[in-house]
């Protein structure tokens, strides 16, 4: 994976954060508890990011958990996913997140 680029993603209108009217809701529904440990994803250039992101999104919320989820853009930035798509890592998730990203590009 590569590094943050020390720059916050600017979340497309379907990307996995929240709006930012929305994220004091965020951090207070997080003060509940911290993650129990990192999911990491990497989306690689050669994918439709905007169709991957969406399809990230629908298989990270169909597995619910305490391992927050962050995902690295072909631009190099990183992505947090907001506390719903928390996920709890499993053979089931990541066999379905190397299906859609391929083996090198998924860390569970």
């Amino acid at each position: 994976f590569r590094k943050n680029s020390g720059k916050a993603a600017s979340p497309a209108p379907s990307a996995m954060s929240k709006p930012v009217e929305n994220r004091q809701t965020t951090q207070t529904a997080q003060t509940g508890g911290e993650p129990e440990g990192m999911v990491k994803l990497r989306i690689s250039p050669e994918m439709n990011e905007e169709l991957t992101l969406q399809q990230l999104k629908v298989n990270l919320a169909r597995h619910p958990g305490n391992y927050q989820v962050l995902i690295y853009l072909p631009s190099g930035k990183m992505l947090r996913t907001d506390r719903e798509l928390w996920v709890q890592p499993s053979e089931a998730l990541r066999n379905i997140m190397i299906g859609l990203l391929g083996i090198d590009n998924v860390k569970l």
